[in-house]
């Protein structure tokens, strides 16, 4: 999740948590800790992007099914997922960017 140090540098990345990211891998590892952070702000938004065998939404994508069950502890929470295509789109930039192959 995006729990990057923010103190020094408010006047690029502003101060506001009303929109959270966090990745497949984070997100297993965090759950608990999401659930903590979107029930108490109830107004966050949510953005969750991993691997199409991870996001399956036939039941058998572990990280589909924790956000599903995340949407039953938030009223007001907003819940986004990336399309496969920008999940695609995604892993080739950080590839391009970083130089790293996953």
């Amino acid at each position: 999740m995006n729990h990057s140090p923010v103190t020094g540098f408010e006047k690029h990345v502003g101060t506001r948590t009303t929109v959270r990211v966090a990745t497949h891998s984070s997100f297993k590892f965090a759950f608990k800790e999401i659930t903590q952070i979107i029930s108490k702000e109830n107004r966050s938004k949510l953005v969750v992007w991993g691997p199409d065998d991870t996001m399956r939404t036939n039941g058998k994508g572990e990280t589909y099914n924790h956000l599903f069950n995340l949407t039953k502890v938030s009223k007001d929470g907003e819940f986004y997922l990336l399309s496969p295509e920008r999940m695609h789109y995604s892993h080739k930039m950080f590839d391009n960017e970083t130089g790293l192959q996953r």
